[in-house]
């Protein structure tokens, strides 16, 4: 196959320009998300096979109120009155729960199907050719490179894994993760993974080369059915894990408005049916903690005593040593840990926004001159990775700065 134009070609540039002038991010700049994904369901298996789905029941529980301003009342209560009895506030309410009830219980199963698509060749909607024009030659430069292949990888290693399990992870070490993929005019084949671990470190797991093979060719659009024509790729997956009668599961919780306007949070179901689910949105976040590239030039900055990371100085030691893990983000917009509520790209300056801002000038320019996959910077792979994702990716800001056309007439004011 010829060797691709260098992006300078197109460009006018020299690959090793130096040039850092700032571009606008059009005001108009969608992507469709190349990764779709059903809501899980969750089943239970009984001792003669048969599959129930595991139920969503509400209970009232009476609890005993032990906030901050409770614990200041109960004390000046016990300084004005030494030894006299305090009569606890209650708090009575009504919670779902997701208990395996069925008697005989033996797995839990948890299902989605996913769908891969070539999205990110190409924005869905772009007011400026010159961006849109410039991030199809990113993307299309990065994956030729070997982009599809390294990210397929961390996604799927994310789904063999069990992230996508949340805190069902609890129970992984009596379970396993199964895989039926295909594709129009790929046969379908099966992969069972059995090592189920929070751990990521996006070692390629092995036998799983067809799945990230089937999944970087659906990204790249080299996916190719009978027709020739690119088509997705398809993935059932499954996690059954060993229960028993009695155990709580946790499925998603959402937020709803009831009549009188009070927030509710309750376990998401199918319509219907009180069957209980993890989100999409949920297992895709998962599927998306892939972002571990901003942890080095995090600790960089800590280290030079940014300010913004002030609070992570004294937890320095324990990074170090391994006590503590930066674990990867879900690839998002602007880099947030929601845990510490960080916004650690948008602090460092390498959210995606920022780099949209240099894609024309300085990101294009050095991804041109890269020939070599090993040497293709950190903000590369989190740029096509939120290409992928998904989005809105328009600029308001930019869009009131731009300069405004001398030769349009001005409009009449309204009266």
């Amino acid at each position: 196959m010829p060797a691709e134009p260098p992006l300078s070609c197109f460009l006018g540039k020299s690959p090793m320009s130096t040039h850092i002038s700032k571009n606008k991010i059009p005001s108009l700049f969608t992507y469709t998300g190349s990764i779709a994904l059903s809501d899980a369901t969750m089943s239970i298996v009984d001792a003669q096979g048969d599959e129930h789905p595991v139920r969503i029941s509400n209970q009232g529980v009476l609890g005993i109120k032990g906030s901050d301003n409770n614990a200041t009342a109960l004390r000046a209560f016990m300084a004005a009155n030494p030894g006299k009895p305090y009569e606890a506030q209650m708090n009575p309410q009504r919670v779902d729960k997701a208990i395996i009830d069925q008697e005989g219980a033996q797995t839990l199963v948890v299902r989605y199907r996913m769908i891969i698509n070539a999205n990110s060749l190409r924005p869905h909607t772009c007011n400026n050719m010159e961006i849109a024009n410039m991030a199809m030659e990113f993307i299309q430069r990065y994956y030729a490179l070997g982009g599809s292949q390294y990210l397929a990888n961390r996604y799927i290693s994310n789904i063999l894994k069990g992230l996508w399990l949340h805190r069902n992870l609890e129970f992984r070490h009596e379970g396993q993760i199964n895989v039926k993929a295909w594709a129009f005019g790929v046969e379908p084949f099966e992969f069972t993974y059995g090592g189920m671990s929070t751990f990521t470190d996006f070692a390629p797991i092995g036998g799983a080369e067809p799945l990230v093979d089937l999944m970087s060719r659906a990204l790249d659009g080299n996916l190719k059915g009978a027709d020739g024509v690119p088509t997705p790729g398809f993935f059932d997956i499954e996690a059954r894990i060993n229960v028993c009668q009695g155990m709580t599961v946790y499925p998603s919780q959402i937020l709803n408005m009831d009549e009188q306007g009070k927030r509710l949070a309750y376990l998401a179901t199918r319509q219907g049916e009180r069957q209980a689910i993890l989100h999409s949105q949920k297992v895709g976040n998962a599927i998306r903690r892939i972002d571990n590239w901003y942890v080095n030039p995090l600790l960089k900055e800590v280290e030079a005593g940014n300010e913004h990371f002030k609070d992570l100085r004294a937890l320095m030691p324990k990074i170090v040593d391994g006590t503590l893990e930066l674990e990867p983000l879900p690839v998002e917009p602007l880099g947030i840990e929601r845990r510490l509520n960080q916004a650690y790209r948008l602090a460092l300056g390498t959210d995606l926004f920022s780099l949209l801002r240099t894609l024309i000038h300085t990101t294009s320019v050095d991804l041109a001159s890269i020939d070599d996959f090993t040497k293709v910077k950190d903000d590369m792979h989190y740029l096509a990775a939120c290409f992928i994702r998904g989005g809105l990716f328009n600029s308001e800001k930019d869009a009131a700065e731009a300069p405004k056309d001398k030769n349009k007439p001005a409009g009449k004011k309204a009266k």
